[in-house]
């Protein structure tokens, strides 16, 4: 599971990466899935909003990208909430 996420992480650029958003997110989670990997629910309600958000958001206006927005608003406390779940 480790090796196939580094290999899609290290072929992606950041560019790609924000530009296509939900593909890589998509991509990941059928990654989850090959490897039978599970979140926990609050992980993956988490998940599934971003991607909802960022579709609509997308269809807006696509220059808005809302995954860059949380992670301005979540950068300095993620790794203490994300420990909390």
């Amino acid at each position: 599971f480790v090796a196939d996420m580094a290999r899609m992480f290290e072929e992606l650029d950041p560019e790609y990466i924000r530009k296509n958003t939900t593909d890589v997110f998509m991509d990941m989670i059928e990654t989850l899935r090959t490897h039978s990997v599970t979140l926990k629910s609050t992980v993956s309600t988490i998940v599934v909003t971003a991607l909802v958000l960022e579709g609509w958001s997308n269809k807006l206006d696509p220059d808005l990208h809302i995954l860059d927005t949380m992670k301005e608003l979540l950068h300095r406390d993620w790794p203490d909430r994300i420990s909390r779940v």
